[in-house]
């Protein structure tokens, strides 16, 4: 059986347009890392930020169960019926956190077609 993050990797590759060749795979620095270190993980943040949008992290130290209970909990979240998920609303919550349902986000003008939940530290 393959682990969550290999799934997952194997699943944001197969829906990347075609114009990069692969995933960047990112490796967080130790918390004893030089200022070079540090420097090098930070340009490589940005290049992957933006120029692709998105990227793998390796060497954070989350355990595999960590992935499986935050994936098993998202989906739970997202099968409720729409009343139970809007107790949530984003637009309640005075730093626009919480629920946000399908159409509520833009790109390029153009509703987009995900749900999601936007949080933070208060």
């Amino acid at each position: 059986m393959l682990s969550v993050s290999t799934n997952l990797r194997r699943i944001m590759i197969s829906r990347c347009s075609s114009s990069f060749q692969h995933l960047p795979v990112l490796s967080l620095p130790p918390t004893n890392a030089s200022p070079d270190q540090e420097a090098t993980f930070s340009t490589q943040l940005r290049h992957a930020c933006h120029n692709i949008g998105f990227f793998y992290l390796s060497n954070h130290g989350v355990r595999n169960e960590t992935y499986v209970n935050a994936l098993s909990s998202s989906q739970q979240f997202f099968r409720l019926p729409m009343a139970q998920k809007m107790i949530i609303d984003y637009r309640n919550s005075p730093a626009f956190r919480g629920y946000m349902d399908l159409g509520c986000e833009n790109t390029a003008g153009k509703p987009d077609r995900r749900e999601q939940i936007e949080f933070g530290v208060e």
